[in-house]
Order: C-alpha cells, then structure tokens, then sequence
C-alpha cells in the first residue's frame, strides 16, 4: 500500500476500535497512530539515499514505484522482525513506543491484507507472497539474514 494511504486507514481502523469498543475516542492517539503507520517507512529513503546517494524527490519516487511494481525486495531497517520486537519491548515503558508499535501493528496487517488481495485477483499461490514477505521482513541475524535467503533462493518473482 502507497505509504500517504497507510495514514487514514490507521485513523479509520482506529476510529472504529473505539467505536465498537464503546470507549469515547481519543483524537490525538489516533493522529498518533496514522502518523506512525506511515514514519515506519521512513527506511524507504533512507536505503535509497544509502543506495543511489540520491535525495532527489523525483528519483526517489521514480524509485520506489519501480521497487514495488517489480516487487523488488530490498533491506529496510525498520521492516525487520528484531525492530518489531524492539517497539513492542519499549512499548511498555514509552507511550511513544506504544504509539508507535500499533501504528506499525496496523501498517503491517494492512500490508499484509493488501498483498494477499492481490495475490489471490492475481492468481498467485501462497508460497510467492510468502518469498516476498519474507524478503521484505527479515532478521538481521547473519544466518538467516536477507541476503543469506537471497543467495539460497529467488524471493521475488515476474
């Protein structure tokens, strides 16, 4: 999903927790969220300055659409199972954290939810969202790494 669109869905998404739950919403907590859901795709621009020593905002964008059209999967700091865990681990001290962390939760259930839709339209098995997944959310752990996966087999496909 197109990062701007990760804001109002978390807002909506958020909106209607508190709505089914019955609890009187809270506006800065869901703005808090939307902006979440989308700063964790910060480490897109970061990986494309690191990559093509670029901050051109045409580039980047020119970039990124050729990233996801292509379904290239690529290192993003932020989209990795130890950044997840780490949100979640300091979500029980920091507000901001915990913001944070269910921001994230709801981009990447979304992301998820998106991607699957667009296998099944597609015709595409299972397996071949789950070698993008898993190139696109990995451990930095050398063993298991992306690029380690990479070598032993294709994550992405045409």
């Amino acid at each position: 999903m197109h990062v701007l669109a990760h804001g109002p869905v978390n807002f909506i998404i958020g909106y209607l927790y508190f709505a089914l739950t019955g609890q009187p919403y809270n506006l800065e907590f869901l703005i808090a969220i939307s902006v979440a859901g989308m700063l964790i795709d910060f480490d897109h621009i970061l990986t494309f300055v690191l990559l093509k020593k670029s901050v051109h905002p045409g580039v980047f964008l020119m970039w990124v659409r050729h990233q996801l059209d292509k379904k290239i999967a690529r290192f993003y700091l932020c989209h990795t199972f130890e950044f997840i865990g780490l949100l979640y681990v300091f979500s029980n001290y920091s507000y901001l954290a915990k913001v944070m962390f269910i921001g994230y939760a709801l981009h990447f259930a979304v992301d998820i939810a998106v991607n699957l839709r667009y296998d099944i339209v597609n015709g595409r098995a299972f397996m071949h969202r789950f070698k993008y997944w898993l190139g696109s959310y990995h451990f930095l752990y050398p063993r298991i790494n992306y690029i380690r996966i990479r070598l032993i087999s294709r994550i992405t496909s045409v």
